[in-house]
């Protein structure tokens, strides 16, 4: 008999895909997609990111009725590609891609590690001075209209956003 470590055994990917019922198609369609029309209560990595109540609220009803009571939802829109970074105050979050900023974007996972010179040969499109990685260990081009789990306290950035594009989606910080 093979002996496994429980580290390696019970060690999750950044990225989980899960199944759980979809909005409505109007409520996501009724989604704007002009940046401009949120009114952001979070803006972080130099205005790039912002989080946003406004136009959530039909969504907001829906997930609590379908999804979960416990759990705020709001719209997470990226305007640029968004440097390295770990999120704080929350481990994991609930996604729901709705806008992707177009087909190359990718959210890449970097291991903590060596420190800025290691970034140097990296391919990295943007690192803020303050964060030491290593290398990156899982790059995804996550699909629209699927819910999916992210481990947001490891380093990850997103990277290959289009021109006058911005990537939309329905969140919620579970741990």
């Amino acid at each position: 008999m093979e002996d496994f470590k429980a580290k390696e055994l019970f060690a999750p990917k950044p990225l989980c895909y899960i199944n759980l019922p979809l909005p409505p198609k109007e409520l996501l369609d009724a989604v704007p997609v002009d940046p401009e029309d949120y009114d952001p209560y979070i803006v972080a990595n130099k205005g790039r990111f912002c989080r946003s109540k406004k136009n959530a609220d039909e969504l907001n009803q829906w997930c609590k009725k379908n999804i979960s009571r416990g759990l705020e939802w709001d719209l997470q829109i990226i305007k640029k590609d968004l440097g390295i970074h770990v999120d704080t105050g929350t481990k994991l979050k609930l996604f729901l891609l709705i806008k992707s900023g177009g087909p190359k974007v990718e959210t890449r996972f970097l291991q903590p590690g060596l420190g800025l010179e290691a970034l140097e040969n990296q391919d990295l499109s943007i690192h803020p001075k303050n964060q030491s990685c290593e290398f990156i260990t899982h790059k995804y081009v996550i699909k629209t209209g699927m819910w999916h789990l992210l481990k947001v306290d490891l380093p990850h950035h997103v990277v290959n956003l289009e021109d006058n594009q911005c990537r939309i989606s329905l969140v919620a910080n579970l741990a």
